[in-house]
C-alpha cells in the first residue's frame, strides 16, 4: 500500500470509529454458532416455546449451513443463494427422524432467514464485529395474507372430524374438536380451561393460560399467546356436553381430561386423535388443514 493510500486508509477507519461503524476485521472470524450462542442467552424477555423454537430452527436449518463459517463468508450473494435453496428445497439440513429437506413455505423460509438468522447477525452487528446483517437486507418470499393462509372447514366437516375423533378417542375428543372449531380457541389455551373457568349458565369461558414449554421443554401452565386473559362465547348447542364434563369436578380440574390422568398433552392428543381422525375423515388431502384458526368454518 502507498502512502497516500495508507493515510487515506487510516482517515478513514478513524471516521468509521468515531462514527461507531467500525469492525475490527479479526472479530469477522468468528464463527457463526459460537454468536448466535451468544445471541440466544440475550433472549430473555421471549417465552421458553419461542426460545426453544429459535433453537431447533438454527439445529435444524442455520446450522448445516452457516454454523462452520465464519462471519466474513455470510455475504449478501451468498445469503441470497441459500435462499433459493430454501425455496427449492436443496438446503443442507439436519432433520428429525432423518427426514429430507422438502420445499419450505414463505412463511417457515421468512422465519429462518429474517428472525432467527437475522437475529444473530444483528447480535453481531451491534458487538461491532460486522458491520451488515445481510440476512436482514435478504429478499425472501412475499408471505401470504393471514386470510389466504387459512383452511376452512364447513358445519358439516367439522362436525364429520369430530363424530370421528370421538369414535377414534372418545366422548371428550370429540366435544374438544367442536370446541376449537366453534370458538376460535387455541388448542393449548383449551387444554388449559379449568372448570372454575366456565360461566355455562352464561354462555362464556374465560381465557386465561395455557400450556407452554419451559427451556427445558417441559409443559408449564403460561398466560396466553398475546399475554391477556380474554372472554369468549360458547355455542348453545356444545354447552350440554361440555356441563356434563365438568359436572361434580373440582374448581381447579381440567375441562377436557383423558381417560386416565389428569390433563390432555398436545403432542400426544395430535398422533392420538388429531391426525388418525383427519384421516379418518378422509380429510388429509386438504392441504394446511390445521387445528387452530380464528375463524376454523366455511359456509
Amino acid at each position: 500500500m502507498k502512502h497516500n493510500e495508507a493515510e487515506e486508509f487510516a482517515a478513514a477507519m478513524e471516521d468509521d470509529v468515531r462514527r461507531g461503524s467500525y469492525a475490527d476485521p479479526s472479530d469477522s472470524e468468528r464463527l457463526f454458532a459460537s454468536v448466535s450462542e451468544l445471541w440466544i442467552k440475550t433472549e430473555v424477555d421471549a417465552k421458553a416455546s419461542t426460545v426453544n423454537r429459535y433453537k431447533d430452527e438454527l439445529r435444524c436449518y442455520v446450522y448445516p449451513k452457516w454454523g462452520g463459517c465464519n462471519l466474513r463468508e455470510i455475504t449478501p450473494q451468498n445469503m441470497a443463494d441459500w435462499v433459493v435453496q430454501l425455496i427449492e428445497g436443496t438446503y443442507p439440513a439436519e432433520l428429525p427422524n432423518n427426514r429430507k429437506s422438502v420445499t419450505l413455505s414463505a412463511r417457515s423460509i421468512r422465519n429462518i432467514v429474517k428472525v432467527v438468522t437475522a437475529g444473530a447477525l444483528g447480535y453481531a452487528v451491534k458487538q461491532r464485529w460486522i458491520a451488515e446483517n445481510v440476512a436482514r437486507s435478504a429478499k425472501t418470499p412475499k408471505t401470504v395474507t393471514k386470510d389466504d393462509d387459512m383452511v376452512f372447514l364447513t358445519i358439516g366437516e367439522v362436525e364429520e372430524l369430530a363424530d370421528t375423533a370421538a369414535h377414534i378417542g372418545n366422548a371428550v375428543d370429540g366435544t374438544l374438536i367442536r370446541f376449537l372449531a366453534y370458538t376460535g380457541c387455541r388448542i393449548n389455551e383449551a387444554l388449559a380451561l379449568q372448570v372454575r373457568d366456565m360461566c355455562l349458565d352464561e354462555g362464556k369461558a374465560r381465557i386465561s393460560r395455557a400450556w407452554s414449554e419451559d427451556s427445558a421443554r417441559r409443559m408449564i401452565l403460561d398466560t396466553p399467546k398475546n399475554g391477556k386473559a380474554r372472554t369468549i362465547g360458547l355455542p348453545a348447542f356444545i354447552i350440554p356436553a361440555l356441563r356434563a364434563m365438568v359436572e361434580g369436578r373440582a374448581d381447579t380440574d381440567f375441562v377436557f381430561r383423558p381417560k386416565r390422568g389428569e390433563h390432555i398433552l398436545d403432542h400426544n392428543w395430535r398422533t392420538r386423535v388429531w391426525y388418525p381422525s383427519v384421516k379418518g375423515a378422509g380429510m388429509d388431502d386438504i392441504a394446511g388443514l390445521r387445528i387452530h384458526y380464528d375463524t376454523p368454518m366455511r359456509v
